[in-house]
Order: C-alpha cells, then structure tokens, then sequence
C-alpha cells in the first residue's frame, strides 16, 4: 500500500529549501552535522524526491512582489514555476492566505497536508 502511495505523491523540494536546511542543521547542530548531511541525502532519495533547481534571477524577482519577507522569495518562486498541488510549510506568517491568493497555490501546513491527503485517496 504504501508503494502505491507513493506512485501517487512526489515530493518536490526546491532548492533553496534544501540549501538552507542544509545551512542549518551545520549551524544548529555542529557537532552531528556531517552525520546529520548524510542521513539528509539517504532521506531525499532521487526515487522519493524530486529537487527542483535554483529559479532565475528574474523570477526571484517576480515573487519578491508577491511575499513581504524577501528572503522567501526564491522558495515562492521555485512553488510557482513547480504549480504543486500543495506548498508544504510551517512558516504560515510568510506563505499565509495573500499570498496564497495572489499565486493561486494552495498552501498548507504540515498537519493541515495529512487532513487533506485521504480524501484525495477516497477520490481516486
């Protein structure tokens, strides 16, 4: 079962994001970082993952307009050009419901992803 969900779901991580996680966990965790880098890479699995490269310049640009939190702009940017079912995040002060409106992209928190993920089972 869980091999057809996952036939079902790719998850897409932007760049940016993956960069920053990356800058964090080696900030925040110095000691373990290494260990923590590797079981990063064995977690995004190119069969599970999908990475989705660095945007332009240019749409970097186009998304600052949309987020009032500059720093967001590259991972907006890199949602827009992907047109996911759902922008995935916790940070809902930045990605909230303007934003949201402004893109047409439907943005969830964590918890909100899996109230939502079986009703799109039941209505395959």
């Amino acid at each position: 079962m869980l091999i057809l969900r996952r036939s079902l779901i790719t998850l897409i991580l932007a760049e940016a994001v993956y960069e920053e996680t990356k800058r964090a966990l080696c900030r925040d965790f110095p000691a373990e970082s290494d260990e923590l880098l590797r079981n990063l890479e064995c977690v995004l699995d190119p069969q599970i993952v999908e990475r989705l490269p660095r945007v332009s310049r240019h749409d970097v640009e186009q998304a600052r307009r949309l987020i009032r939190h500059e720093h967001d702009a590259p991972i907006l940017a890199a949602a827009i050009k992907a047109r996911p079912d759902w922008l995935v995040t916790d940070n809902t002060d930045h990605f909230n419901e303007e934003v949201s409106r402004r893109t047409g992209l439907r943005i969830v928190t964590p918890g909100r992803l899996l109230d939502e993920v079986p009703s799109v089972f039941c209505n395959l």
